[in-house]
């Protein structure tokens, strides 16, 4: 996969936007809708799973994985004009998904669902190019399952 240079400027602008309100703030946003809209996808996170909506995105155990994916999934747009880091940051996302036991099924299904959101933020000028990069994440995390 590869993104031109303005696909690339323009997905870095486009995050950038999307969090402008905090990148983890952000994240709990998108997870609660995800929660509210799939509450199937909660069976996911063994942390959240049987939990109601409301106590599960306002819980500790929220606001540390909401950082800890901001951050990632901000150094996988940070690296989206270097396919080189892009797959060693997928490899490492890999590794951390195989225990999880998800299903390429479900993967498909979140990241299409965050797709969704970064584009209802900014407005789907770039939706091309964010179709681009969020295939080539899923390809990586779907190498893991």
């Amino acid at each position: 996969m590869t993104l031109t240079a303005a696909e690339a400027s323009d997905i870095k602008a486009n995050w950038a936007a999307a969090t402008a309100g905090g990148a983890t703030e952000f994240i709990i946003e998108l997870y609660t809708q995800l929660f509210t809209k799939h509450p199937e996808h909660m069976e996911l996170f063994s942390k959240f799973k049987g939990r109601p909506v409301a106590e599960a995105v306002a819980s500790a155990e929220m606001k540390a994985f909401a950082a800890k994916f901001a951050a990632q999934f901000a150094a996988f747009v940070g690296a989206c004009d270097d396919c080189a880091k892009m797959t060693a940051l997928g490899s490492t996302l890999t590794e951390e998904h195989k225990s999880r036991g998800l299903s390429a099924d479900a993967i498909s299904k979140v990241l299409c669902f965050m797709g969704g959101e970064v584009m209802a933020k900014v407005g789907d000028a770039n939706k091309d190019a964010w179709k681009k990069l969020m295939e080539f994440f899923e390809t990586q995390l779907k190498a893991s399952v």
